[in-house]
Formats: C-alpha cells, structure tokens, sequence
C-alpha cells in the first residue's frame, strides 16, 4: 500500500520489530543486531511503500501532558518483578522529556484509568499479522491521536524471551521502547545515520544523537535544562543505574 492512500483513508500504520531467524532460537546480542529490522505495515502485514514522503504528516496536539501506562506485564524472569518493566517505562520517557518543551509525559498509577500512550505483552500472533517473527510493533499517530483506539498503542511479542539490554540471550527491551515511542510520536526512520535510535535495523543505541534531537524539536520545541542535568540522566541510562 502506497503511504499517501494510508494518509488519505487513515488506515493505521505501524512500525514492526521484525527478526530473520525463529524466536525459539537462543540469540546473542550481536545476534539480534544482525538479523533485525524495522519495517513499515498495516495491521494486516501489507508493507507500507514510502514513496516520496519523507515525513509522517500527523502529530499529537502540543500543550498537553500525557499519559502512559502498562496495560499489562512479561513473566520473563530477566524483567522481574513487573516494577522492572514500569521502571523502564519511566527510563524510555524520560529522554524525551529532556528534550521536549511543548509535550509533557506523566505516567499513569491508577489501574482503571485510561492513557495515551499504552504498553502491551501478548502471546497472541494475530496482533501481528500472524508473524512469529515480529518482536513488538507501534502504531504511528491518527489524523486525531486523541481519538484513535491505535495512537499511543505499542504492542510486545511475549513469545520471545526479553531482557531490558538485550544482553544473555534476551532481546532488548529498552531499545524497543525508544524506538517504537519515536514512531509514536510521529516519524519515520533515519536511514542516513548508523547510530540514530531509529535507524531502520536495530543498533541497539538508546541515546539520541543530534539528528534524532532536532526532528522531535521541529515539532514538539526544545526544552533547554542545564547541562549537569541532562548529562546526569544520559549517564544513568548508559550506565543502567535504574536498574541496579
């Protein structure tokens, strides 16, 4: 499907984490970066043709603060207990609230509530076009996010074993995140910078470099905090301090 019928119909979009080897397969994490990709579809697995657009038309509205949560949690024994998984929740958003001026996130404690922006662990291969081989996958923004059951929505194939660096044979949770939310957000993949976080093959890179700064800028402005601070929360992240 050409990507300007996918704009003119609002037929959601999403982008997949798809591997070229089973998931039943034990991986190194070398392993994973070498047989990974990210690739544009429908729902129904048809492939998204770019064509000549370059940017992904719909964002979501500025001046508001956001919601997100864990619908749900992996019994993985590398993401345990479930408060790992919220944690890295917490990690993924918090780089893009350094840099996000226009757009804040907040997450979201109470279980009953609805949220924007929602995290999901299922078995169930026809949320992924019946592709095994599909690790996790999310929906880029509706012409009205707000009122879009599939903005927001990122969705993680619980059939694979994860970790939250991908290290010991587990595939990268962190690196999903912050991918998927870029996409999330509303943009398509860098295919010019090796080391971009959404390079269309995974890199297994968390930290946005200067390209991947100043596209979410163009759209959703520029916070500017003092450098000690966003020195000090990059450290904690490639350190993985939130999570010793």
């Amino acid at each position: 499907m050409k990507i300007e019928t996918a704009l003119a119909n609002d037929t959601p979009v999403l982008c997949r984490l798809i591997a070229t080897k089973p998931p039943n397969e034990i991986y190194s994490l070398n392993d994973l970066v070498n047989h990974v990709k990210f690739v544009f579809q429908t729902a129904e697995g048809e492939e998204i043709d770019l064509g000549g657009v370059k940017r992904w038309p719909n964002k979501w509205p500025l001046h508001q603060t956001y919601t997100y949560k864990a619908l749900n949690y992996s019994d993985d024994p590398k993401l345990q207990p479930h408060s790992k998984q919220d944690r890295a929740l917490v990690v993924a958003f918090r780089q893009y609230q350094l840099y996000l001026r226009y757009i804040k996130f907040r997450r979201e404690r109470d279980p009953s509530a609805s949220a924007n922006f929602r995290f999901e662990w299922t078995h169930d291969l026809a949320v992924f076009g019946g592709n095994r081989y599909v690790l996790g996958q999310a929906y880029l923004p509706a012409r009205d996010p707000l009122n879009s059951q599939f903005s927001g929505l990122i969705q993680i194939n619980d059939n694979w074993l994860w970790g939250i660096f991908g290290k010991e044979g587990a595939a990268f949770l962190l690196q999903l995140l912050i991918h998927e939310l870029f996409h999330s957000l509303g943009y398509h993949h860098d295919t010019l910078h090796l080391d971009s976080v959404v390079y269309p093959y995974a890199n297994g890179k968390l930290i946005f470099i200067e390209t991947d700064k100043y596209r979410i800028w163009s759209d959703y402005g520029r916070r500017l905090l003092p450098m000690w601070i966003v020195d000090n929360i990059i450290k904690r992240l490639i350190n993985g301090y939130d999570f010793d």
